[in-house]
């Protein structure tokens, strides 16, 4: 009876952890967008605002999912929510600078993500059981 009650206390919790790779590839596919835009190549806006909506998404799921222990999901966070900002901002108060379709098509591509990684770490909660 002891040993399994040994085993139930050295198990370490299963909890949720912030994945390098895929931040790397959002980042990556942000940085070809940013190239795109300067060599005037078409599509490059259309890649910017996918991809910096899904990076700030991943990290801000990130940031909550690990109360903000996580170094780089924070900064990540940081960064997309000043980007956000700057969009909004740039749309708000700036005699409309920035064009309201590609801020509406970055605050749904933003929010389509951050609904699939809500769900997804609710799902891999329920799997993991209670603590």
């Amino acid at each position: 009876m002891d040993d399994i009650l040994d085993e139930k206390l050295s198990e370490k919790p299963v909890g949720y952890v912030f994945k390098l790779r895929p931040a790397l590839i959002w980042s990556l596919l942000l940085f070809i967008g940013i190239a795109f835009k300067f060599m005037h190549w078409p599509w490059a806006s259309v890649l910017i605002v996918v991809n910096s909506g899904g990076l700030t998404a991943y990290s801000l799921s990130g940031m909550i999912a690990t109360k903000g222990k996580n170094r780089l999901s924070l900064v990540l966070s940081i960064f997309g929510i000043l980007w956000m900002l700057y969009l909004v901002g740039g749309l708000m108060f700036f005699a409309g600078l920035y064009n309201r379709t590609g801020v509406l098509v970055y605050g749904s591509v933003f929010a389509g993500y951050l609904g699939i990684y809500a769900l997804l770490n609710g799902r891999r909660a329920k799997l993991a059981g209670p603590k």
